[in-house]
């Protein structure tokens, strides 16, 4: 049914496949500083800290991610747990790059800024400036692995039903069907 062409098109794509998806792996620079903020939406002291963090990550897009960790929406009970591990007693509050815990308090544009500005220079990284780099940014950072999981798994399985309709049709456009005679 398949020819050896076809076979090695359809090769030849789960191997550019597999480059796409291990390339942010071997990429020898961080592309972004990660920022986890524990809060909750229902909170009306955590309401400014929340605008606080809009703004940090409107004015740093493309140099830092930031992983939003609400107590009352889904996954609250998981973040709440990973908010105790982290040894936070108050919030909303902070931890970025797995590293640096800023406590209620010391949740400030001024203060973030200071310490994004530190890891940003630390970990070298370049805010995504060409359109190629913004997409590698919102493909990467932003779309979740198992969402990038299956849009690669639904591009290979569009590509190889166009191969299978067109290797269907081009073995069988010669096979028309005998005219009626009356």
């Amino acid at each position: 049914m398949y020819t050896k062409t076809s076979k090695n098109l359809v090769l030849y794509l789960l191997l550019l496949a597999a480059l796409i998806m291990i390339t942010p792996l071997v990429s020898a620079a961080q592309r972004y500083v990660t920022i986890d903020f524990y809060y909750s939406s229902t909170c009306p002291s955590c309401k400014p800290y929340i605008k606080i963090m809009k703004e940090i990550d409107e004015n740093y897009t493309g140099k830092i991610h930031i992983n939003w960790k609400d107590f009352a929406g889904p996954g609250g009970e998981v973040n709440r747990t990973e908010w105790r591990e982290h040894g936070f007693k108050t919030y909303p509050c902070a931890l970025i790059e797995n590293e640096t815990k800023v406590t209620k308090e010391n949740l400030t544009r001024d203060n973030l800024e200071a310490i994004l500005k530190e890891y940003i220079d630390k970990l070298g990284v370049e805010e995504p400036v060409g359109p190629f780099q913004m997409i590698y940014y919102y493909l990467f950072v932003q779309l979740n692995p198992v969402a990038w999981m299956i849009l690669i798994v639904f591009i290979i399985w569009v590509i190889s039903l166009i191969f299978m309709l067109y290797t269907y049709y081009k073995k069988h456009k010669d096979n028309k069907p005998p005219d009626k005679k009356e």
